[in-house]
């Protein structure tokens, strides 16, 4: 009996599966996502609980705070990655309800992480698209004490840059903590603010509901 390294492979995935459906549930207040978490976490402490049995029976102290610290392990990363995962999915949903491609580019951080292209009339490829950066959580927006203006901090200042150069428009894609989604054109608005040199390393982000609808606008904006 290995004890711990056997149930690590069951605790951290259980528990970020546990997490996901939390979110989904909380968001959209899906009863049956919040029974699938609810018997996730069940299963979390029910092998924690049989890897103790187990211990105990063969004589080892079992050591609680290890698993604990799996479990939080495994649910922190749903403040990361699991996250960023879970807006992708949505990304993909709506675009697939206004009838449009959703790409997703790279797993990197590079300042694009996906790219929707439009069909034409003839529900064909358009070639024309635009670009998304995603982000998910509360703590990308801050608000700016004076006027209320929720900011965007322009962490890396590469992404400027790059945004900028872009043949298509870059869409700061923004899902906050209850479940709404919205999303800005950022790379008209660092053009816009860039004007004589100009260095800038925020964003008032003043984006729209990311629906069905508003992509569907976009396609009219893009294809005319």
């Amino acid at each position: 009996m290995r004890g711990m390294p056997e149930t690590s492979t069951l605790i951290i995935p259980l528990s970020v599966l546990g997490g996901v459906f939390l979110q989904v549930g909380l968001s959209k207040n899906d009863p049956t996502a919040k029974s699938l978490a609810a018997l996730a976490f069940a299963l979390v402490a029910g092998v924690i609980l049989f890897d103790i049995l187990v211990r105990c029976a063969s004589g080892r102290t079992p050591a609680l705070e290890d698993h604990v610290t799996l479990a939080e392990n495994g649910t922190r990363s749903l403040d990361n990655q699991s996250l960023e995962q879970i807006l992708t999915g949505y990304i993909q949903s709506i675009c697939g309800e206004a009838g449009q491609i959703f790409r997703e580019l790279t797993k990197f951080d590079y300042g694009i992480d996906g790219e929707i292209e439009f069909k034409d009339d003839l529900g064909r490829a358009s070639g024309k698209r635009l670009y998304v950066q995603l982000k998910s959580g509360d703590s990308y927006l801050k608000k700016r004490r004076s006027d209320g203006a929720e900011v965007f901090q322009i962490k890396n200042p590469h992404w400027a840059d790059y945004w900028q150069k872009q043949a298509y428009a870059v869409m700061l894609v923004i899902r906050t903590s209850d479940g709404v989604i919205r999303w800005m054109d950022v790379s008209a608005y660092l053009k816009r603010e860039s004007a004589g040199g100009k260095v800038v390393k925020q964003i008032i982000f003043e984006g729209e509901r990311f629906d069905a609808a508003s992509v569907r606008e976009w396609r009219k904006r893009m294809l005319g």
